[in-house]
């Protein structure tokens, strides 16, 4: 079972994918679903799963009395759907506002769970941080197992944590979670390389690093930037990229589930010019479509573009270097069909590979051996 009462974002998606692959390996009617009664993919969870209850509870910094009455249903009625539905085993695939009592109660009805760590530690400029280190913390000593979704961030999670030996931690791509959505490469065409700034404006995301990288080009006419999100850092975007005649800040907001592959499709980059980062969602959602990226060397993000194989790593994270970065791209156009046949790549399960089903299907005999 999967319990997930985000609304929105990229949580929605990852869960539902979740769902789709062990529903796949092991036939929908092993898989059930817990989740929010907002949320924007709830007509196709009953397509990804045999079983799904949907609850209202606070989510994100909504915490509202009203809200608040509502937890005690919502956690009556997950124990109620784990019990039914005789769930062997949870999948919790990121921290939410109500994941410590959904996993407080996991343990009281003995029912084992699996948490999906995609930071090992809150981002600078993050919400409420002192929070997300708490609670991860909680979420991740009574795990039975967890899984990383890079390298780097399960790297970091065996140095900072103590697994003990009895709890697993597996690795699990973020690319792994998407499908592509075109069978042949993108090309460029003879107009302006349309580059994507995709998601919540964090200061962490580099948003400053690219604004002055694009100054250093404002005078070139063969670029488009489209900035798409919100966040704590909307005011300055549009005062820091007001005078870049090329750059697009009239979509300062949240899209809509429905508008996200259609954003992406009208573009031929996608640009992630973080200070820090572990992955980047945005980017396997990119590569979906066949973009590459323009990423900085932080984190896992070259890691996921295949060190320059599904794009460009600037040299350093800072303007100077993501500026010269922009240039070869811009300069140099012979390798982009290339770039963007291995982004799909990147999308493409491959052999070999842990799926969902073989991660759940071990911790599941190991428990019961």
């Amino acid at each position: 079972m999967l319990v997930y009462w985000g609304a929105s974002g990229a949580g929605i998606r990852f869960t539902h994918r979740i769902a789709e692959e062990i529903g796949a390996r092991c036939g929908i009617d092993a898989v059930a679903m817990s989740l929010h009664v907002n949320n924007a993919w709830l007509d196709k969870a009953n397509a990804a799963s045999g079983s799904v209850v949907a609850v209202r509870s606070p989510v994100g910094r909504s915490l509202s009395l009203p809200l608040l009455s509502e937890i005690p249903k919502a956690l009556k009625a997950l124990k109620s759907h784990v019990r039914n539905f005789g769930a062997e085993i949870v999948i919790i695939p990121m921290n939410f506002a109500m994941a410590l009592p959904v996993t407080f109660l996991l343990r009281a009805i003995g029912t084992p769970y699996i948490y999906v760590i995609h930071d090992d530690q809150p981002h600078p400029g993050d919400y409420a941080p002192v929070m997300q280190r708490i609670t991860q913390k909680i979420l991740l000593s009574s795990a039975v197992g967890m899984v990383a979704l890079s390298s780097f961030v399960g790297e970091n999670i065996r140095h900072r944590f103590d697994l003990g030996r009895r709890r697993q931690l597996f690795m699990a791509p973020l690319a792994l979670h998407a499908r592509a959505r075109r069978g042949e490469p993108r090309t460029l065409g003879e107009g302006p390389i349309r580059f994507l700034f995709l998601g919540r404006l964090l200061t962490y995301k580099g948003l400053d690093l690219l604004a002055e990288a694009l100054h250093e080009i404002r005078n070139r006419d063969d670029w488009r930037l489209t900035i798409v999100g919100n966040g704590p850092e909307r005011a300055f975007v549009m005062k820091a990229f007001a005078g870049l005649p090329h750059a697009d800040t009239s979509r300062l907001e949240f899209l809509l589930e429905t508008e996200v592959d259609a954003t992406i499709d009208r573009h031929d980059v996608m640009i992630c010019p973080y200070a820090e980062a572990s992955q980047s969602g945005v980017l396997v959602e990119g590569f979906a479509a066949g973009l590459p990226a323009v990423v900085t060397p932080v984190g896992a993000l070259p890691e996921q573009i295949g060190y320059g194989a599904a794009g460009w790593v600037a040299q350093h994270a800072t303007a100077a270097a993501l500026a010269e970065t922009l240039r070869s791209v811009l300069d140099d156009r012979s390798g982009y069909e290339q770039r963007s046949a291995a982004a799909l790549r990147a999308v493409s399960k491959r052999p070999g590979q842990t799926g969902w089903a073989g991660i759940v299907k071990a911790l599941v005999q190991q428990r019961t051996a």
